[in-house]
């Protein structure tokens, strides 16, 4: 790679970064790690998603416990999905995509 193929790049990496649309991604994606309550419920709803998993797949399932853990998984979702920094780090994440396949 030439040097001045090296700087384009550079130049182009520069712009990028400084686009409001990376920074709202940026900005939308700390306020999604600092909140907890959303980040706890995506660790929760995961670990209920894995148990659920290996429920449905025993041949002999208590489908008492399937109905408890799928209804569990269902109320973390709609909690998550429903939050205001899961929207705006959707909506960022729509946007930043956007943007990167135009490039």
């Amino acid at each position: 790679m030439t040097d001045y193929l090296k700087t384009l790049l550079d130049s182009v990496g520069v712009a990028i970064q400084d686009d409001e649309t990376v920074k709202e991604y940026n900005a939308a994606r700390e306020a999604y790690i600092a909140d907890t309550e959303i980040t706890s419920a995506v660790s929760e709803y995961n670990v209920q998603r894995m148990l659920l998993d290996e429920q449905q797949m025993k041949p002999d399932a208590d489908q008492a416990l399937i109905e408890s853990i799928s209804a569990r998984v269902e109320a973390l979702y709609e909690k998550i999905m429903n939050a205001a920094s899961m929207k705006r780090l959707a909506a960022a994440e729509n946007a930043l995509n956007a943007l990167l396949n135009e490039v």
